[in-house]
């Protein structure tokens, strides 16, 4: 069996390196990609309603709200809404921040961002601070921007 070297403290590391001449190299970090559907920026309480799921009712108390299937309520005190392409929404959310790729029927106040993307619809009451629309995105009804 051939003897094969081992890796020793003074290899070079792999990838790009940050160092100086006459430092010991070191490993550039690296960030971590989030997971789909996730925003690492807003931790706490989620619920996602996947494909094939219907709810509906009241949905308290929850950070993060991601309908990949069909939700009918009313969202009190949640901070995220993500509508999956796919997903249908249907009743009236306060929220800090929406990601509408999906179907959002009813009315919706967005404190900070609203982010409709190219397969997301909006139909009804609209009220937001910030927003980015994707093309092919829509909204129909009444749109308003919330001032500072």
């Amino acid at each position: 069996m051939p003897d094969y070297p081992t890796p020793s403290a003074a290899a070079a590391p792999l990838g790009p390196t940050l160092s100086a001449p006459g430092q010991a190299p070191r490993r550039a970090a690296v960030p971590a990609m989030p997971s789909p559907g996730t925003r690492p920026d807003f931790e706490g309480k989620r619920l996602t309603v996947g494909k094939d799921i219907s709810l509906s009712g009241e949905i308290n108390s929850c950070d993060i709200l991601t309908v990949e299937g069909r939700v009918d309520a009313s969202l009190i005190g949640g901070r995220v809404i993500e509508v999956a392409d796919g997903g249908f929404f249907k009743g009236n959310a306060e929220i800090d921040v929406a990601d509408i790729a999906g179907n959002y029927e009813g009315d919706l106040t967005v404190r900070e961002k609203l982010t409709v993307r190219a397969t997301g619809q909006i139909k009804g009451r609209v009220r937001y601070r910030k927003l980015e629309v994707d093309l092919g995105g829509t909204i129909i009804g009444e749109v308003d921007i919330i001032q500072s």
